[in-house]
């Protein structure tokens, strides 16, 4: 037994899927509903994606903070305590390099026979007045969150030995390097820029070292 209203309806479809421009109609409707169904799903996805994007930025500014905030603490730990604000003139400005050859000449100075030798008097003069010490210039200076940043560069080259090399690493870095030990009260450095040039020598080889460093503090 058929219901009347579904009797109508096969008539109501059977009459318009005998007209052409009923089959055309039927056709567009249903490509219009595919189409609405093709659409909101899309949007719903887009919607989705950006959601899941927009969690997993947050997700990564939340690990980036919490891993700002942990390397701040452990800076304030390390550094917050009692150190020498005067390190780069004590220590990196005091350093003396090319030890070996200073020892070398002075036996060589010494001697009456190289008095009147006066390239020696003044690869003496070089290594022993000053003149191939490190000298820092201060670049810039900026302060943030109770911890200062100077951007300090050399004034001139100096001329280093690969032993020279490695006490300069362990001062700056802060780490021992085979028999060189930073001081304890050494703040915290890092370089910026670090370039070795080789000089080659009848005697042997040396070093035109050249740095720019950048050194962090707690404001006291």
């Amino acid at each position: 037994m058929k219901l009347p209203f579904s009797f109508s309806f096969e008539r109501i479809f059977k009459k318009i899927i005998q007209e052409k421009g009923g089959v055309m109609t039927l056709c567009a409707v249903c490509l219009l509903s595919f189409m609405l169904v093709i659409f909101f799903n899309k949007e719903k996805n887009q919607f989705l994606k950006k959601n899941l994007e927009e969690a997993l930025l947050m997700r990564s500014r939340i690990e980036h903070f919490l891993a700002a905030q942990k390397d701040r603490t452990t800076f304030f730990k390390k550094y917050g305590g009692n150190i020498d604000r005067y390190y780069i003139g004590r220590v990196l400005e005091g350093a003396q390099f090319l030890k070996r050859e200073t020892e070398t000449l002075r036996g060589v100075c010494e001697h009456p026979a190289f008095k009147s030798c006066n390239n020696i008097k003044q690869r003496w003069n070089f290594l022993t007045k000053g003149e191939n010490n490190l000298v820092f210039i201060e670049e810039s200076r900026k302060c943030k969150n109770s911890i200062e940043e100077i951007a300090l560069k050399q004034k001139h080259p100096v001329e280093v030995d690969n032993e020279d090399v490695k006490q300069i690493l362990s001062l700056v870095e802060g780490v021992a390097i085979g028999e060189y030990c930073p001081p304890p009260a050494a703040p915290q450095m890092i370089f910026r820029r670090f370039t070795l040039k080789k000089r080659k020598f009848a005697e042997g080889e040396t070093f035109l070292l050249e740095m720019h460093i950048t050194k962090r503090e707690v404001i006291q």
